[in-house]
């Protein structure tokens, strides 16, 4: 009898954990975990060599400082090794505005020139760092191919083909990596739709190429079905990217996102007509724009391109989110017996940290955290699971933010254990217990105001003085 129960047991043990495993593996699937997704795009390129000259990458542009906006961090680096208090604090903001997926933009594992790109370095910190339940994929820039870089083609191709081998190797395999339909994501970054397509960094060859050796899920930032036919049926998905124009700002990029939701409907009739498979789009929301800091990546002020953070009194982040939500609904209305067929289930943020093009959303000196609310607010209405963080824990988010940022206005200071401690609370989710001690820390060091401190100093002294002078001592 003993021999049956142990039997059993271990059967029953060894299903727990298959199904876990299926569970886990499933949960970062865009198409099989039948959740909805709200993703990130994240830049894991600011490198500070001089905090008071900015000369330093990402930070610095024409000899000036690079974007109109200030971290509430204060200018950071989250590249090298000794920055994990940024990355921590990066996903702390993600956590709390109900992002459950991250975006890599990634340029590479070498530059043209054979060196190891720091970016990447950033990249593999960042997934060390990732909570347990966030997941993250990898947005291949186009710009580490570009003909301006390295016009031998065969070099170039060579560096695309060895870096998807690269992500295979580094990434895919990672338990937190997204998928769709059980292949990771590959989402690739090019031109805009506004620009001509004829000279692709990437051409479709060497895509095919690559798909005949590594699996991976294509999504292309958005795709003319006329002009690239190839690429339009190679794509899994779609996703949108802010394109701002430089005489309109209150042009909030409307036609980019309705591109992608028309193409949603295009794409099923032409590749999908039997409804077969799970097309899942991608596509973007965004806070605004404006890359003035870095004068349009030129150093011509004529190149300078914004959308507005408000447009006709209603937030951007709000007024592009509102056109995902009229499509669910109108699809809805339209396929009522296979709408979730072609129902959007995944945003993507432009951007959680571009601060050269002012389309960022990480919390900021000019706006708080309103940006990191708005996007919760906007994750909820969405369907996004995540716990929702009351007032005044967002309150107590932001003063944890700005006692990081080492030139605070309030000269308050904690250690690295009260540091981990907080941070450990907080993806916990044990956030009265966050807000508490943040409070705590707050209210003991912020009544000594950088004034007072000094002043208590010298008054020991002169006491001190007085007593000796006295014969005390």
């Amino acid at each position: 009898m003993k021999q049956h129960q142990q039997k059993f047991l271990m059967t029953f043990m060894f299903v727990v954990f298959v199904l876990s495993t299926i569970v886990s593996a499933n949960s970062f699937d865009l198409v099989q975990s039948n959740k909805k997704f709200l993703l990130a795009a994240y830049l894991p390129w600011f490198k500070v060599s001089d905090l008071q000259t900015y000369e330093c990458n990402h930070w610095e542009w024409c000899g000036g400082y690079a974007s109109v906006y200030t971290p509430l961090l204060g200018v950071y680096d989250n590249v090298n090794e000794d920055s994990d208090r940024t990355r921590r604090a990066h996903l702390m903001q993600m956590r709390a505005s109900g992002v459950n997926g991250v975006i890599v933009n990634w340029f590479g594992e070498k530059d043209p020139n054979g060196n190891p790109r720091y970016e990447n370095q950033g990249t593999h910190l960042l997934v060390e760092n990732l909570p347990q339940e966030m997941g993250f994929a990898i947005m291949l820039d186009a710009e580490n191919y570009r003909d301006a870089v390295n016009t031998n083609t065969s070099v170039r191709k060579e560096r695309f083909l060895n870096d998807v081998r690269y992500l295979k190797s580094q990434f895919f395999e990672h338990p937190n990596y997204l998928k769709m339909d059980g292949k990771p994501i590959l989402e690739y970054f090019r031109k805009p739709l506004s620009e001509t397509l004829d000279n692709r960094t990437v051409p479709f060859e060497w895509w095919q190429q690559i798909s005949d050796e590594v699996d991976f899920a294509f999504v292309e930032q958005i795709v003319d079905k006329e002009k690239e036919p190839n690429f339009f049926k190679f794509s899994k998905a779609l996703f949108g990217w802010p394109e701002p124009t430089h005489d309109d700002p209150q042009d909030y990029g409307y036609y980019v996102i309705k591109h992608v939701l028309d193409n949603t409907l295009d794409w099923k009739e032409t590749n999908d007509p039997d409804l077969s498979q799970n097309f899942t789009v991608i596509t973007g929301i965004w806070p605004g724009f404006d890359d003035t800091g870095v004068l349009g990546w030129t150093c011509d002020h004529n190149s300078v391109r914004k959308i507005n953070r408000e447009v006709g009194n209603q937030q951007v982040l709000s007024k592009t989110y509102q056109q995902i939500k009229e499509y669910n609904q109108n699809v809805k209305s339209k396929f009522p017996n296979n709408y979730h067929k072609y129902i959007i289930n995944t945003l993507q943020i432009a951007t959680f940290n571009d601060w050269n093009e002012g389309s960022q959303i990480e919390a900021s000196k000019e706006f708080g955290i309103n940006d990191i609310i708005n996007t919760a607010t906007i994750a909820q209405d969405f369907g996004v699971e995540f716990t929702h963080l009351d007032t005044q824990h967002y309150d107590s988010l932001k003063k944890y933010l700005s006692i990081l940022n080492p030139n605070n206005d309030h000269g308050l200071e904690l250690s690295e254990t009260q540091k981990i401690e907080l941070e450990n609370l907080f993806f916990a989710e044990k956030y009265d217990e966050f807000t508490l001690n943040i409070d705590r820390y707050f209210n003991d060091q912020v009544s000594e105001t950088p004034f007072f401190k000094p002043f208590h100093s010298f008054l020991l002294i002169l006491f001190f003085s007085i007593f000796v002078l006295m014969g005390f001592f």
